[in-house]
């Protein structure tokens, strides 16, 4: 497992936007824990509430084109569908989101959730053909 070192600036500010998009503590650790890093959810606490005034709000953005995509990852054993969309242009991530289900009203939740942090009346999403669609309709 990698601890916090050189890059621990960088870590931590990850861990904070993962909870700040709406993960829990635990499942901020099961993610930092996916990528080979190792922290408890009490030091994650410590970082949100040290460090949420002093990271900026990630910026808004006016994407042209989104990539959107959903993986299945299993924390503390049980399943869940993580959901990302990621302007192709900046490279910017532009949401993150974990449903207990996969199902279209999942996708529609998750593309009315970026649609309304970001400025996307001219963008096109690149999707798959899972529920996008039907949620994009």
């Amino acid at each position: 497992m990698l601890a916090a070192g050189a890059d621990g600036d960088a870590l931590t500010d990850v861990a904070v936007r993962l909870h700040a998009a709406g993960l829990s503590l635990r499942e901020t650790e099961a993610m930092l824990h996916l990528i080979g890093v190792d922290h408890s959810f009490q030091a994650i606490f410590q970082w949100v509430h040290r460090l949420a005034d002093s990271v900026p709000d990630p910026p808004s953005a006016q994407p042209k084109r989104v990539a959107v995509d959903e993986t299945a990852v299993k924390i503390n054993g049980e399943w869940f569908w993580l959901y990302a969309a990621i302007d192709l242009d900046t490279k910017l991530l532009l949401d993150v989101q974990l449903f207990k289900r996969h199902r279209t009203d999942s996708a529609a939740a998750f593309l009315h959730g970026v649609a309304e942090k970001h400025y996307c009346e001219d963008t096109m999403f690149l999707v798959d053909q899972f529920g996008y669609r039907t949620a994009l309709s």
